[in-house]
C-alpha cells in the first residue's frame, strides 16, 4: 500500500514538475516577446525621428533653392541683377540632400511599410537629380528656371512622406499600419508646397 502511495505521490511531483517547467518556459517566452517588440519600437523610433528630421531639412533646402532662383531671376527682370550673360550654377552653392541618415539605416528600411520605403528612395532619387539638372543647365539663368519649375514637386514629395511617417508612428510602427494619404491631404500637401493640385495624379 504504501509502495503504491508513494509511487502515486512521485507520479504526481512529476506531473507538477513538468506543469511548472512549462509555465515557466511560456514566462520566459512572453518575456522575450514583450523584450523584442521593446526593442523593435525603439528602434522604429530613432527610425522615423532621424528619417522625418533630414527629410524636414531636405524639404526646406528646396525651398531655400526655389525662393533664391526666384529672388535672382526677379532681381534680373527689373534689371538690377547681377551682369553676367553666361555660365552655369558654381557646384556646391545649392542646397541638396545628402542622404546621411538614409544611407546610415538602409539595413532597417525593411522595417518600414513598403509604400514608405518606395516614396524614400523616389524622393531622394528626385531631389537629389533636380539640383544636378539645375547645375548642368547650359546657364545659370535655366538652372534657375529649373529650381523654380521642379522644386515645388521636391517640397512636395517630402511632405507627403512627413505626414505617412507621422501616420506610421501614430499606429505603434505596426508593419501593416495604413500611411495611404487620402486625396484631400495630398491636395492640402500641394498647395503648401506650390504645386498645383490640379496637376496632382489621379491616384494620388
Amino acid at each position: 500500500m504504501w509502495g503504491t502511495i508513494a509511487n502515486w505521490a512521485s507520479a504526481v511531483g512529476t506531473v507538477a514538475a513538468v506543469v511548472v517547467a512549462i509555465v515557466l518556459w511560456r514566462e520566459d517566452r512572453f518575456r522575450e516577446r514583450t523584450e523584442a517588440a521593446r526593442l523593435r519600437t525603439e528602434r522604429m523610433e530613432r527610425l522615423v525621428v532621424s528619417l522625418r528630421e533630414e527629410i524636414a531639412q531636405a524639404v526646406k533646402g528646396a525651398e531655400r533653392n526655389q525662393r533664391a532662383a526666384e529672388r535672382i531671376l526677379g532681381l534680373i527682370g527689373e534689371g538690377q541683377g547681377p551682369a553676367v550673360s553666361g555660365g552655369r550654377i558654381a557646384p556646391g552653392t545649392l542646397a541638396i540632400p545628402d542622404g546621411v541618415i538614409y544611407r546610415a539605416v538602409v539595413a532597417d528600411l525593411g522595417y518600414l511599410p513598403t509604400s514608405i520605403l518606395s516614396e524614400l528612395v523616389k524622393f531622394y532619387t528626385y531631389a537629389g537629380d533636380v539640383v544636378r539638372t539645375a547645375e548642368l543647365a547650359p546657364s545659370w539663368r535655366d538652372g534657375y528656371a529649373t529650381l523654380i519649375a521642379l522644386s515645388p514637386r521636391v517640397r512636395m514629395s517630402g511632405n507627403a512622406l512627413l505626414l505617412m511617417l507621422e501616420k506610421f508612428a501614430g499606429a505603434d510602427f505596426s508593419p501593416a499600419a495604413n500611411v495611404k494619404l487620402t486625396e484631400q491631404e495630398m491636395r492640402d500637401i500641394a498647395c503648401r508646397s506650390g504645386y498645383p493640385p490640379d496637376e496632382l495624379p489621379v491616384d494620388a
